[in-house]
């Protein structure tokens, strides 16, 4: 894994219609659950390391919230060893309940997972927010499709606090933000984005951490969009998921 520290000065203003608006703005929860289930939108190996990602970041202790949440999480065995010690306790929030009841650091606690759009509904609205104040926060490859959220969400994470913004080059056409869609060919426009969404709800300290797979000495096995770069035959116009977290740091959860 190789980190990026995102440059402010490449910053720019977005218009929320423009750029955050999206090309069908109907029922979100009707269209989430005809997507079911949500596994489809990493492959095999890019879910591997993502798990090897979030063993690394999400702590063992305390108050952690997985955003937009399924069935999966991703987290490890010893993250679901912690909550059924009672020293870690994992949040919710997602948008059908069908996949937040499947998910084992969850379903044995209903008060921690909620069902909610971000995008018509304020997280403030959520009794969660009122009671427990995380340590960590998580979100894979959902984020491209919020009109805005990551403010209320660093307001209730404690100081010194992380969040985890897992993306992708797959996407929902319809559902993801103008921006992101009209700048698919380029991920490191996208992966601007995200860190200056991030910097703009206030969140400081912000990279950008490839993912994405590579040889046993550090090279890219993979372009930007997947495709694999090793010359053997076989492996010919194969694809590999590319995988980045961009992440930042609350420097105060007071503000």
């Amino acid at each position: 894994m190789a980190n990026e520290f995102y440059n402010p000065f490449l910053s720019r203003s977005y218009d929320k219609y423009i750029d955050f608006g999206r090309a069908d703005e109907k029922n979100d929860f009707l269209f989430y659950f005809s997507q079911l289930p949500y596994s489809n939108i990493l492959d095999e190996a890019a879910w591997k390391r993502l798990s090897i990602y979030y063993a690394s970041v999400v702590p063992l202790s305390g108050n952690v919230l997985d955003l937009h949440t399924f069935r999966n999480s991703s987290y490890s065995q010893d993250h679901l060893n912690s909550v059924h010690e009672g020293v870690l306790d994992v949040f919710g929030i997602g948008m059908v309940a069908e996949e937040l009841v499947m998910n084992p650091l969850l379903n044995f606690w209903p008060g921690r997972w909620k069902v909610l759009n971000v995008n018509d509904q304020s997280l403030r609205d959520s009794d969660i927010f009122h009671r427990v104040k995380f340590d960590c926060v998580t979100c894979t490859c959902t984020v491209i499709y919020w009109n805005d959220a990551l403010s209320t969400v660093r307001k209730a994470t404690k100081k010194a606090g992380t969040i985890h913004l897992a993306v992708t080059d797959r996407y929902l056409e319809t559902k993801v933000v103008n921006f992101w869609r009209r700048n698919i060919r380029s991920m490191e426009n996208n992966l601007q984005l995200l860190g200056d969404y991030l910097s703009t709800a206030g969140w400081a300290d912000i990279e950008v951490v490839d993912c994405r797979v590579r040889t046993s000495d550090g090279k890219l096995f993979t372009d930007m969009n997947g495709r694999v770069r090793h010359p053997l035959p076989q492996l010919d116009g194969k694809r590999m998921d590319p995988l980045w977290i961009v992440r930042g740091t609350n420097p105060d959860f007071t503000c």
